[in-house]
């Protein structure tokens, strides 16, 4: 009986020992192209949370920016409701630099990792290639979005706030005036993994 136990635990040992480790994910980068959603679109339950927080309101109720908030400060602000969420922009908006604008956009992005083909990075700036779906879907958003703003993120913060001039059918995008050289090379790699 004890013979038998010991093969049993040499067998769960040898096979313990032979299953391959589990390989970790390497960081995945979630990009998103959104519509934003201005103000004055907000449902009246939203734009209530807004006003709630602790957040310095934008008084201009045509644009995608709800408020903004201290660099340092640690609060949870990107509440959401089923169709719109508030994300940050990445860089500071004001001269002093301690002031980033919380801007609302609707909730799933109209396109995203899936519709890229790759990315390259150009000095600050970081151009999108499109696959065939993404070209199709980025020149849809782009034609009905026009005199509008769309926000480029990188896993939930924006990036690029810009408003769309015409239609773009070329299948490219770009996001610019990154902070330097190097981020631009990172989110281009991490897009591409």
């Amino acid at each position: 009986m004890k013979t038998l136990q010991l093969i049993i635990i040499s067998a769960i040992t040898i096979l313990a020992s032979c299953t391959p480790e589990k390989k970790q994910d390497p960081i995945h980068t979630n990009f998103g192209i959104f519509e934003t959603v201005s103000q004055n679109d907000l449902p009246i339950d939203f734009r209530d949370k807004i006003l709630q927080a602790n957040i310095l309101e934008e008084t201009n109720s045509l644009l995608p920016i709800v408020g903004y908030i201290q660099s340092n400060d640690s609060n949870n602000y990107f509440f959401q409701d089923e169709s719109i969420k508030l994300l940050p922009t990445k860089y500071p908006i004001n001269p002093v630099k301690n002031l980033h604008a919380l801007v609302a956009v609707k909730k799933t992005p109209a396109l995203n990792n899936s519709d890229i083909q790759n990315t390259k990075p150009n000095q600050r700036n970081v151009e999108i290639y499109f696959n065939y779906q993404g070209a199709k879907k980025w020149a849809d958003l782009t034609k009905n979005n026009v005199g509008k703003m769309l926000a480029f993120s990188v896993n939930d913060t924006i990036y690029l706030l810009t408003e769309v001039n015409g239609e773009i059918r070329n299948g490219v995008a770009m996001i610019t005036g990154l902070e330097n050289e190097e981020t631009a090379i990172e989110i281009s790699n991490s897009i591409n993994k």
